[in-house]
């Protein structure tokens, strides 16, 4: 039974029944009357983002489409499935399978490449639709032809899974503050992420390591001349960061402007997939 306190201490906003605000604040972060906050937060990260691009005359796209930065080797729909939003055992097991073709297309000869594109097209004629897929949050390309991707994610700093870890850390950046004299910035500790915001970056680079090896792929085979940088941006809602993040998002005011040639994208062979799509393709 809940003590008085407890009972006290309870959201009755678009609920129903009044929810008990536990103490590591679950609640507080995933309520509906947080949600502005939340999208403010991460409307803000954006917009900081794209004001550095800005100040270097880069070229910024706010949410571009996966299959444009893809240089449209593949469909909108494609890419959906390719990378859905939503990452499960069975779609990583898909974008295996896919990789693996896009693999043997590649290594194949005049002789077996059609089968192998075939192999391909069936996986994507047959394999899930989804209705999300990944989507970075801010894409910007600096005039020498470098490219920078980056997804903002705000994280809650004290989530009951990963509360030891946390309580761990806290206790490093005490011990290390007081060390320091009771100088926070002078601190060893100053401007290392916590355990939630390594976790959520290491969970977001996994996430888009499929689009990270299509374009690797697209260097090797000489579509694209740069491999664009993936950047996660997580904020914890405590402030907690990576002391390089915003060096890191600073980027674009510190590369040289001096454009490299021309890209070969269009005196180079149609991609694998696009190479395929002709009247006669069982597409």
């Amino acid at each position: 039974m809940p003590s008085e306190g407890d009972a006290l201490a309870s959201c009755h906003v678009n609920h129903g029944l009044p929810r008990l605000l536990d103490a590591t604040a679950l609640h507080a972060i995933a309520c509906l009357t947080a949600y502005s906050a939340r999208y403010i937060a991460h409307a803000c990260f954006q917009r900081i983002i794209k004001h550095f691009a800005e100040l270097a005359s880069c070229t910024k796209l706010t949410e571009p489409c996966t299959s444009g930065i893809l240089l449209d080797e593949f469909t909108p729909e494609e890419c959906t499935q390719i990378a859905p939003k939503t990452s499960t055992n069975h779609t990583r097991t898909f974008t295996r399978a896919i990789m693996t073709a896009l693999q043997n297309i590649d290594q194949s000869t005049a002789h077996t490449r059609n089968d192998m594109v075939l192999t391909l097209q069936h996986l994507l004629r047959t394999g899930a639709r989804h209705r999300k897929g990944l989507r970075v949050d801010v894409s910007i390309e600096a005039p020498n032809g470098e490219a920078l991707l980056v997804d903002v994610s705000n994280v809650h700093h004290t989530p009951t899974s990963q509360l030891p870890e946390i309580a761990a850390f806290c206790k490093r950046v005490h011990d290390a503050t007081e060390l320091a004299g009771g100088d926070a910035f002078l601190s060893t500790m100053r401007g290392e992420p916590s355990p939630n915001v390594l976790s959520a970056e290491k969970e977001k680079n996994n996430r888009y390591a499929i689009i990270i090896d299509l374009f690797k792929r697209q260097q090797k085979n000489g579509i694209r001349q740069n491999v664009p940088t993936f950047e996660p941006c997580i904020l914890s809602h405590a402030g907690f960061a990576r002391s390089s993040l915003l060096p890191r998002l600073g980027w674009p005011t510190t590369t040289p402007s001096t454009p490299d040639p021309p890209s070969p994208r269009a005196s180079s062979p149609p991609s694998s997939v696009n190479a395929s799509k002709t009247p006669s393709s069982p597409r």
